[in-house]
């Protein structure tokens, strides 16, 4: 397919016990008649009981959300391979293609894999790669993810492979893109890159996509329009 990002993407594969009370146990106070110590006594050892029995279950919610904190993250976390790559020193070694069950790994922590490389001129071109070993691995890419990765390649000047990341996002899976809907931010990603390299007629197009489709606008991706239009305006103005 001409959408497919294959080659320039693989391409860039050699770069690189406490003791509690128990609730409702009382202390026992033998109390005799018109004795107030007692009475009192009585009173404090069932407020300590209470007070026992109140800060042991805080204790245990406290444990209970630990565990629950834990239990997320753990099911969430990236193998240690994609983890690496944000490791500049380190080689990149991926798990084979097909070793890691499709749909098991988060897109979430992906996207924060994925903006983290971007960070680091000696590791942005890892998220290509990843990006590349994603798709291998049957691993089914979002569009907040999709997005990350555009505005990575743009930071890095690298234009037209963001431009190629938005078509292959928004192409349909028959033609072997992503079959993806592009968000407003998607728009505004795809646009900047567009006008960063200035390619206008390629940011008028992604603007006219948007419209296309009614995307919601936002103020970011209206500035953007602006800042397009002006371009244009001030390269007339010179061909005057």
């Amino acid at each position: 397919s001409g959408l497919s990002l294959d080659s320039p993407l693989r391409d860039l594969h050699g770069s690189g016990a406490q003791t509690t009370l128990s609730p409702g146990t009382s202390i026992p106070v033998i109390s005799f008649p018109g004795d107030q110590s007692a009475s009192n006594a009585a009173g404090s050892a069932s407020s300590a009981a209470a007070g026992a029995n109140h800060s042991t279950s805080k204790q245990q919610a406290s444990d209970a959300r630990t565990t629950s904190s834990s239990s997320t993250t753990s099911s969430h976390a990236l193998p240690e391979e994609l983890l690496q790559l944000a490791d500049a020193t380190a080689p990149v070694v991926l798990p084979a293609p097909g070793s890691v069950p499709a749909g098991s790994l988060d897109n979430r922590e992906l996207d924060k894999l994925v903006g983290t490389l971007g960070r680091n001129k000696a590791t942005w071109r890892r998220a290509l790669v990843l990006s590349q070993w994603l798709q291998d691995s049957g691993h089914v890419l979002d569009d907040r993810l999709c997005t990350t990765l555009i505005r990575v390649c743009s930071e890095h000047g690298q234009a037209m492979t963001a431009l190629s990341v938005y078509e292959w996002m928004k192409a349909p899976g028959s033609v072997g893109g992503a079959g993806l809907s592009p968000t407003v931010y998607t728009y505004t990603a795809a646009m900047r890159a567009a006008l960063a390299a200035g390619l206008l007629d390629r940011a008028l197009a992604v603007w006219e996509d948007a419209q296309a489709v009614e995307c919601p606008l936002d103020c970011r991706l209206c500035i953007t329009y602006i800042e397009v239009s002006r371009a244009g305006q001030s390269r007339a103005g010179q061909c005057n």
